[in-house]
Protein backbone atom coordinates (compact mmCIF):
# COMPACT_ATOMS: atom_id res chain seq x y z
CA UNK A 1 0.00 0.00 0.00
CA UNK A 2 1.67 3.57 -0.93
CA UNK A 3 1.87 5.52 1.84
CA UNK A 4 1.46 9.60 1.88
CA UNK A 5 -1.44 10.05 -0.06
CA UNK A 6 -2.61 13.21 2.00
CA UNK A 7 -1.66 14.64 4.89
CA UNK A 8 -3.37 17.50 7.03
CA UNK A 9 -1.56 19.80 8.84
CA UNK A 10 -1.89 21.93 11.99
CA UNK A 11 -4.23 24.76 11.04
CA UNK A 12 -7.49 23.33 8.78
CA UNK A 13 -9.61 26.79 9.24
CA UNK A 14 -13.79 26.86 8.14
CA UNK A 15 -14.55 30.83 8.28
CA UNK A 16 -16.77 32.93 6.75
CA UNK A 17 -15.88 35.37 4.70
CA UNK A 18 -16.56 38.62 7.22
CA UNK A 19 -14.12 36.99 9.61
CA UNK A 20 -11.18 37.35 7.67
CA UNK A 21 -10.66 40.57 8.60
CA UNK A 22 -12.33 40.15 12.46
CA UNK A 23 -10.81 38.44 15.81
CA UNK A 24 -12.37 35.00 15.57
CA UNK A 25 -16.26 35.59 16.17
CA UNK A 26 -17.14 34.08 12.78
CA UNK A 27 -14.68 31.54 13.04
CA UNK A 28 -16.62 27.67 12.62
CA UNK A 29 -13.83 25.37 13.35
CA UNK A 30 -10.04 25.47 14.00
CA UNK A 31 -8.46 22.18 14.51
CA UNK A 32 -4.60 22.60 14.78
CA UNK A 33 -3.23 19.12 15.95
CA UNK A 34 -1.71 19.94 18.63
CA UNK A 35 -2.80 16.25 20.56
CA UNK A 36 0.37 14.77 18.54
CA UNK A 37 -1.90 11.57 19.22
CA UNK A 38 -4.88 9.59 20.04
CA UNK A 39 -8.14 8.83 18.55
CA UNK A 40 -9.41 13.00 18.82
CA UNK A 41 -8.75 15.98 17.56
CA UNK A 42 -9.88 19.28 19.25
CA UNK A 43 -11.65 22.18 17.73
CA UNK A 44 -10.25 25.15 19.25
CA UNK A 45 -13.04 27.48 17.84
CA UNK A 46 -14.78 26.47 21.18
CA UNK A 47 -17.87 25.42 18.82
CA UNK A 48 -17.31 21.60 19.62
CA UNK A 49 -16.31 20.24 15.91
CA UNK A 50 -13.93 17.95 17.99
CA UNK A 51 -12.92 15.07 15.22
CA UNK A 52 -12.85 11.32 15.94
CA UNK A 53 -10.09 9.70 13.68
CA UNK A 54 -10.10 6.38 12.34
CA UNK A 55 -7.05 4.34 11.49
CA UNK A 56 -4.84 7.96 10.78
CA UNK A 57 -1.32 7.93 11.94
CA UNK A 58 -0.35 11.26 13.57
CA UNK A 59 2.95 12.90 12.12
CA UNK A 60 5.30 15.57 12.48
CA UNK A 61 4.89 18.40 10.48
CA UNK A 62 6.20 22.14 9.91
CA UNK A 63 3.90 23.29 12.73
CA UNK A 64 4.03 20.39 15.05
CA UNK A 65 1.78 17.68 14.23
CA UNK A 66 -0.18 16.35 11.61
CA UNK A 67 -2.77 13.42 10.02
CA UNK A 68 -1.93 10.97 7.43
CA UNK A 69 -4.62 9.12 5.87
CA UNK A 70 -3.01 6.22 3.55
CA UNK A 71 -6.49 4.34 2.47
CA UNK A 72 -10.06 5.31 2.37
CA UNK A 73 -10.61 3.24 5.51
CA UNK A 74 -8.98 6.31 7.16
CA UNK A 75 -11.52 9.56 8.61
CA UNK A 76 -11.55 12.42 10.57
CA UNK A 77 -15.28 12.80 11.55
CA UNK A 78 -16.43 15.92 13.10
CA UNK A 79 -19.08 16.65 15.45
CA UNK A 80 -21.51 19.48 15.55
CA UNK A 81 -22.96 18.76 11.76
CA UNK A 82 -25.92 20.99 11.83
CA UNK A 83 -23.99 24.06 11.99
CA UNK A 84 -21.11 22.72 9.65
CA UNK A 85 -24.03 23.35 7.22
CA UNK A 86 -23.17 26.74 5.71
CA UNK A 87 -25.12 29.00 3.47
CA UNK A 88 -23.57 32.35 2.15
CA UNK A 89 -20.20 33.95 1.86
CA UNK A 90 -17.18 30.99 3.46
CA UNK A 91 -13.36 30.69 3.62
CA UNK A 92 -11.38 27.42 4.26
CA UNK A 93 -7.86 27.39 4.86
CA UNK A 94 -6.10 24.25 4.96
CA UNK A 95 -2.28 22.72 5.07
CA UNK A 96 -2.08 19.96 2.79
CA UNK A 97 1.00 17.94 1.39
CA UNK A 98 0.37 15.08 -0.99
CA UNK A 99 2.65 12.90 -2.65
CA UNK A 100 1.00 12.65 -6.51
CA UNK A 101 2.86 9.59 -7.64
CA UNK A 102 0.98 7.59 -4.37
CA UNK A 103 -2.37 6.04 -5.25
CA UNK A 104 -2.54 8.21 -8.47
CA UNK A 105 -6.28 8.28 -10.42
CA UNK A 106 -7.95 8.38 -7.15
CA UNK A 107 -10.07 10.97 -5.78
CA UNK A 108 -9.14 12.29 -2.31
CA UNK A 109 -11.51 14.06 -0.24
CA UNK A 110 -9.40 17.00 1.87
CA UNK A 111 -12.38 18.27 4.07
CA UNK A 112 -16.33 18.69 3.38
CA UNK A 113 -19.24 15.86 3.27
CA UNK A 114 -19.07 13.14 0.80
CA UNK A 115 -22.94 13.06 0.14
CA UNK A 116 -23.90 12.70 -3.71
CA UNK A 117 -22.82 16.19 -6.00
CA UNK A 118 -26.45 17.64 -5.86
CA UNK A 119 -26.97 16.74 -1.67
CA UNK A 120 -23.37 18.31 -0.93
CA UNK A 121 -22.56 21.32 0.96
CA UNK A 122 -18.95 22.37 0.40
CA UNK A 123 -16.51 20.13 -0.23
CA UNK A 124 -12.41 20.36 -1.54
CA UNK A 125 -10.45 17.71 -2.47
CA UNK A 126 -7.76 16.11 -5.00
CA UNK A 127 -9.61 14.70 -7.81
CA UNK A 128 -8.06 11.94 -10.14
CA UNK A 129 -6.19 14.00 -12.52
CA UNK A 130 -4.51 15.37 -9.04
CA UNK A 131 -6.46 18.87 -9.43
CA UNK A 132 -7.53 20.26 -6.27
CA UNK A 133 -11.40 21.23 -6.66
CA UNK A 134 -13.88 22.67 -4.46
CA UNK A 135 -17.28 21.83 -5.29
CA UNK A 136 -21.02 22.76 -3.31
CA UNK A 137 -24.20 22.51 -4.12
CA UNK A 138 -27.90 23.23 -2.91
CA UNK A 139 -30.12 20.70 -3.23
CA UNK A 140 -31.10 21.00 -7.09
CA UNK A 141 -27.76 21.63 -8.37
CA UNK A 142 -23.74 21.98 -7.72
CA UNK A 143 -21.18 24.00 -9.17
CA UNK A 144 -17.27 23.32 -9.07
CA UNK A 145 -13.78 25.40 -9.33
CA UNK A 146 -10.96 23.49 -10.46
CA UNK A 147 -7.40 24.42 -9.97
CA UNK A 148 -4.59 23.46 -12.80
CA UNK A 149 -2.90 19.95 -12.13
CA UNK A 150 0.42 19.29 -10.13
CA UNK A 151 -0.18 22.44 -7.67
CA UNK A 152 0.50 19.88 -4.81
CA UNK A 153 4.40 18.15 -5.43
CA UNK A 154 5.09 16.32 -2.11
CA UNK A 155 5.93 19.50 -0.42
CA UNK A 156 3.45 21.42 2.59
CA UNK A 157 1.30 23.46 0.82
CA UNK A 158 -1.26 26.22 1.79
CA UNK A 159 -4.87 25.89 0.35
CA UNK A 160 -7.53 28.47 1.10
CA UNK A 161 -10.73 28.88 -0.78
CA UNK A 162 -12.70 32.40 -0.81
CA UNK A 163 -16.89 32.01 -1.99
CA UNK A 164 -18.64 35.30 -1.82
CA UNK A 165 -22.25 34.33 -2.52
CA UNK A 166 -23.07 37.80 -2.24
CA UNK A 167 -20.78 38.66 -5.60
CA UNK A 168 -21.08 35.11 -6.50
CA UNK A 169 -17.22 34.82 -6.92
CA UNK A 170 -14.67 31.70 -5.70
CA UNK A 171 -11.69 32.00 -5.57
CA UNK A 172 -8.85 29.42 -5.14
CA UNK A 173 -5.06 30.13 -3.57
CA UNK A 174 -2.30 28.06 -2.89
CA UNK A 175 0.56 29.67 -1.22
CA UNK A 176 -1.14 33.10 -1.31
CA UNK A 177 -1.04 32.62 -5.11
CA UNK A 178 -4.58 32.78 -7.09
CA UNK A 179 -4.67 30.09 -8.73
CA UNK A 180 -8.48 29.62 -10.27
CA UNK A 181 -11.40 31.81 -10.02
CA UNK A 182 -15.15 31.53 -11.87
CA UNK A 183 -18.65 32.94 -10.92
CA UNK A 184 -20.44 31.04 -9.32
CA UNK A 185 -23.83 29.71 -10.63
CA UNK A 186 -25.81 29.07 -6.98
CA UNK A 187 -24.67 30.20 -3.88
CA UNK A 188 -23.54 28.26 -1.17
CA UNK A 189 -26.37 26.92 0.50
CA UNK A 190 -27.29 24.51 3.00
CA UNK A 191 -27.41 20.89 2.19
CA UNK A 192 -30.31 19.07 2.50
CA UNK A 193 -30.83 17.34 5.77
CA UNK A 194 -32.99 14.77 4.33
Amino acid sequence: MNKSTLTLLTALLLVPLAALHAAEPGLIAHWNFDEGRGHVARDVSGHGHDATLKNVEWVPSPRGHALRFDSKEDLARYGGLDSMNLSGDATLAVWVKTDPAAAPNTHRLIFGDSGAGVQRNLHLSLDSYNRLSFEWADGRSNDSLLAPASLLNGLWKHVAVVADSRAMQVTMYVDGTEVARKAMSLPISKAPTT
